[in-house]
């Protein structure tokens, strides 16, 4: 009897905390008091009608399990799922900031080759300016005394003047110079 009593008391504690049930049992027996006919008859009964509450228990309890098991997994499902969005989201905010970026880095490439090519054209100018021959100003005074010497030799062929004159003058001149 104190089996069924210990089993009886598991069962209504697990009641307890599944369900919220209170239960009360006021049909305890004394085991010390010789029980009846009827008595061992309701016990019969009773014993059977509990190990049926026993089994309808059990089945109870293993549907609770279930239900809680098949809860637990559909709470994980959702779990799984908005942490998949969340991802998602995440990894698509991820892909735009690189697209940009990738976007910039083509663009500044783009920038700096120009840049460089602006840079080669201006050497290239540079250096075709510095291999083109100038007109220097030495040339051209050369070519003005020729020009001078020239026409002043064709002066004195023309009026056939007396150079003797500037032989004299160029003695002088010398002859100051060398005191």
């Amino acid at each position: 009897m104190s089996d069924n009593q210990d089993l009886k008391s598991k069962i209504l504690s697990m009641r307890q905390k599944n369900f919220g049930e209170v239960v009360n049992e006021s049909n305890e027996k004394n085991d010390n008091e010789k029980p009846e006919n009827n008595e061992i008859k309701n016990d019969v009964v009773l014993t059977e009608t509990k190990e049926n509450e026993v089994l309808v228990n059990n089945n109870n309890l293993e549907n609770n399990i279930q239900l809680d098991i098949n809860s637990e997994i559909s709470e994980l499902k959702e779990n799984l799922n908005k942490v998949a969005e969340t991802n998602e989201k995440a990894f698509d905010l991820l892909a735009k900031k690189f697209n940009e970026s990738v976007e910039v880095i083509l663009e500044l490439t783009q920038r700096v080759e120009k840049l460089e090519t602006v840079t080669k054209l201006q050497s290239m100018q540079e250096s075709v300016k510095k291999n083109e021959v100038k007109p220097s100003q030495k040339g051209v005074k050369f070519f003005l005394f020729l020009l001078f010497v020239a026409g002043i030799s064709y002066v004195f062929y023309k009026f056939d003047i007396d150079l003797s004159i500037l032989k004299d003058i160029s003695r002088d001149f010398l002859a100051i110079l060398g005191k």
